[in-house]
């Protein structure tokens, strides 16, 4: 391996431990950087990622990070990526769930400040972004009509919507590409076979054994196949089959898990870790780490071999107009979105009465920390999270 692949994984091991806040909040981090700082791919580059990522079913962040793995080293080094980017959140929710016993209650204080830094870098995000992608009068009447409509239906489904509307708006009105000639697309079909065959065979041994193991194995990766939006999108799905359904948990350990997924860094889909890890308990601590383990596959395979099959496929015909057009549109309408999330989630911290004037300032303060400075995304996590043990 490449001393530079080595390089870029120790930095994706720096992301997966620093990037709080879900996916918006991670791109704006691997846009400053790997693609700022580190320069492994140009912005365009980063941008055709994203807009690939966002139309797929699956962990958007997570499948961008394996996305630029796949480009700097193909498949190897994108599963090395994945695997990487994955582990720290997973190594401290399996530890959690080993220790849920002896800690019921456990205090999230310190986690206060997370969500306003979490803004400011959404924020940042949209505003790096917007400079690339917002450069014309159809970019910007994009942009900001997928912001209100985030705003207005924030709902999963309405995201890859959206995003298809802006790229057939740009195939509209955008004139001028030249055709450049394609070879032969070549396809590599084993990784959408694997995809669907490891879905149909989970379904039908659960069926068939009915043990607790496959059908956990089985619903994690059903959702971690169909989940567009991000990880918050995971929420109600799981708990209603974990919880109010199947009764594997509390609402109060659901909630608590999922407070701590929010307030550790990395992907938001380590959850599936936590549910599989939490509904094997009656069976020993070796069966929860087992659990464990089978959750974060579970939860993730399924993401990654779309991104294996989809993107060396994207790679060969992102050259025909009608992709180029597609990228312009999709991403201003993806700026947009981010635009809007960092809103919604605004709304409620800024009516908090007397921590409005607070939250505001943190926001800002995160916001012009990284748009407008050098200092590393980590220094900046690191201080919200003393200033919620001080404070």
């Amino acid at each position: 391996m490449k001393l530079r692949n080595f390089i870029f994984l120790r930095d994706v091991f720096i992301l997966a431990c620093t990037a709080f806040g879900g996916p918006q909040v991670h791109l704006s981090m691997f846009l400053k950087k790997l693609v700022n700082q580190r320069h492994y791919l140009s912005e365009d580059e980063f941008l055709e990622i994203t807009a690939l990522c966002n139309v797929l079913p699956g962990p958007s962040s997570t499948q961008t990070i394996t996305a630029i793995g796949y480009k700097q080293g193909g498949p190897l080094l994108a599963l090395i990526t994945l695997l990487i980017w994955a582990l720290p959140a997973s190594i401290l929710i399996t530890l959690i769930v080993l220790g849920f016993t002896f800690f019921p209650v456990i205090d999230l204080g310190f986690t206060k400040f997370i969500i306003q830094m979490a803004i400011g870098f959404i924020l940042a995000g949209a505003y790096t972004m917007g400079k690339t992608v917002v450069h014309d009068k159809l970019s910007i009447i994009l942009f900001f009509l997928a912001a209100l409509v985030g705003v207005l239906f924030p709902t999963p489904y309405v995201y890859p919507l959206v995003i298809v509307i802006g790229a057939v708006a740009a195939n509209i009105f955008i004139k001028g590409y030249i055709f450049e000639p394609v070879e032969g697309v070549k396809i590599k079909w084993r990784y959408l076979v694997a995809f669907f065959s490891v879905l149909i065979i989970a379904a039908i041994v659960g069926k068939v054994s009915q043990h607790r193991t496959v059908l956990l194995f089985e619903n994690t990766y059903r959702f971690g196949s169909m989940v567009y939006g991000g990880g918050n999108v995971l929420v109600p799905l799981m708990y209603e089959q974990f919880v109010a359904f199947k009764h594997y948990m509390t609402p109060h350990e659901f909630s608590v898990g999922y407070g701590l997924v929010q307030a550790l860094p990395g992907p938001i889909f380590t959850l599936g870790t936590y549910t599989f890890g939490m509904s094997m308990r009656d069976f020993g601590v070796w069966w929860q780490l087992a659990g464990c383990f089978l959750g974060m596959i579970a939860i993730f395979l399924p993401g990654a071999l779309l991104i294996f099959f989809f993107y060396p496929i994207w790679q060969q015909v992102k050259r025909y107009p009608i992709f180029k057009k597609s990228v312009q549109g999709s991403n201003a309408v993806s700026t947009g979105l981010i635009l809007s999330a960092a809103i919604i989630l605004s709304r409620p911290i800024l009516e908090q009465g007397s921590l409005q004037i607070q939250s505001a300032i943190l926001i800002t303060t995160t916001f012009l920390l990284v748009a407008f400075t050098k200092i590393p995304s980590p220094y900046i996590v690191i201080a919200a999270i003393l200033l919620g043990f001080v404070y």
